[in-house]
């Protein structure tokens, strides 16, 4: 529900950069567990994302992510990271993206997984709890892949890492 938004983009010779702006007022949290997902309304927020990319050629680029949400009432999420698509030999292409999540949780907001009696109630080896009580941790996330797309044979090795604690909000 946004009351405002803007976004600005632009290309400068190979760089391409691109910034978006938003006030909401009605913010949605998603909340991942293992077996199902929640929804938790948190008020009135801003959203700032930014993205920078830089071609080098024939389809080769490197580029950086920014994305940042801050609630009024409390909490707050931030992604920042990098990546990269090489393309090589003619027909291989390398993709790579590493991110980092740094979440800041509202506070005072009960959660409970909507009559699940054999839910737990923490994650990341217990170090946190699901309830929405202040934590503050940081998350990384990361992609690799390895193609190859040609006529007559094609490939693609995909490699996905990511830890507990990494939160996209």
């Amino acid at each position: 529900d946004p009351s405002v938004a803007a976004k600005v983009s632009g290309q400068f010779g190979k760089a391409n950069l691109t910034y978006t702006f938003a006030r909401d007022e009605h913010s949605p949290l998603v909340l991942p567990f293992e077996e199902q997902s929640e929804f938790v309304a948190l008020g009135k927020s801003v959203s700032n994302i930014a993205r920078a990319r830089y071609s080098i050629k024939d389809d080769t680029y490197v580029g950086a992510l920014f994305t940042d949400r801050r609630v009024d009432d409390g909490g707050a999420g931030t992604v920042v990271g990098g990546d990269a698509n090489v393309r090589f030999l003619g027909n291989y292409r390398l993709e790579f993206q590493a991110l980092a999540s740094h979440t800041e949780e509202p506070g005072g907001i009960p959660v409970s997984l909507a009559g699940d009696p054999d839910s737990i109630d923490t994650f990341d080896s217990g170090k946190h709890t699901v309830n929405l009580d202040e934590e503050a941790y940081w998350g990384y996330g990361q992609y690799t892949s390895l193609e190859r797309d040609a006529r007559t044979w094609s490939f693609d090795l995909d490699y996905y890492a990511y830890s507990p604690t990494f939160r996209t909000d």
